[in-house]
C-alpha cells in the first residue's frame, strides 16, 4: 500500500470511528425524543454499527443492534405493525411474560396489559429509526464516510492498474 493509499485508508477509518460515535449519540437522542423507554436499558443497549458490505460493491451498511423491545416499539405490532396482522389471543400468556417486569413496576397485571394490547390490535409504531435516519447529522456523517471510502477506493483502483 502506497503512502497516499494508506493516508486515504486512515482518513476513511477515522471518519468511520467519528461517524459511529456521533450516530450512537444521535439514536439515543431519537429514543429520548420519542419517549419510548421505561428504564434506560433500551437507550444504553442500542448500538449503531457501520460496516463495509462484502465485496466492496456497496460501501457501507448501517445496522442498529438493540433489544427486541426496541424493534417492537420502532415498528409496531399487530394491525399497526409491518405485516398488519391480528395478534391471536393465544399469544397473551407469552406477551404477559415479556411485559411482566414493566407491568409490575407500574403496579399493573401483566396479563391485563397483554390483553389490552391484543384488544387494541397491537402497538403503534414510534418510528425511532426513521427519526434517526432522517436527521441532518446522520446524512452528513454518512456523506463524509462515503466520500472518504470513495477516495480510498479510487487510489486503490489506480494502484491495481499499475
Amino acid at each position: 500500500m502506497t503512502i497516499l493509499a494508506r493516508d486515504q485508508y486512515n482518513e476513511f477509518i477515522q471518519s468511520l470511528a467519528v461517524a459511529t460515535r456521533l450516530m450512537n449519540l444521535e439514536i439515543k437522542k431519537a429514543i429520548e425524543k420519542k419517549k419510548v423507554f421505561d428504564t434506560t436499558y433500551m437507550k444504553n443497549t442500542t448500538i449503531v454499527k457501520i460496516k463495509l458490505a462484502p465485496g466492496n460493491k456497496k460501501p457501507l451498511t448501517v445496522e442498529i443492534d438493540t433489544t427486541e423491545y426496541y424493534k417492537y416499539m420502532d415498528g409496531g405490532t399487530g394491525i399497526f405493525g409491518r405485516f398488519k396482522t391480528r395478534i391471536p389471543d393465544e399469544s397473551i400468556p407469552g406477551m404477559a411474560y415479556y411485559l411482566r417486569d414493566w407491568a409490575e413496576r407500574k403496579g399493573l397485571n401483566p396479563y391485563a396489559v397483554a390483553t389490552s394490547i391484543v384488544q387494541r390490535g397491537g402497538l403503534k409504531p414510534r418510528e425511532i429509526t426513521k427519526e434517526f435516519v432522517n436527521s441532518k447529522k446522520f446524512r452528513s456523517e454518512m456523506n463524509r464516510v462515503t466520500g472518504a471510502w470513495a477516495r480510498w477506493q479510487s487510489i486503490e483502483r489506480i494502484r491495481q492498474r499499475r
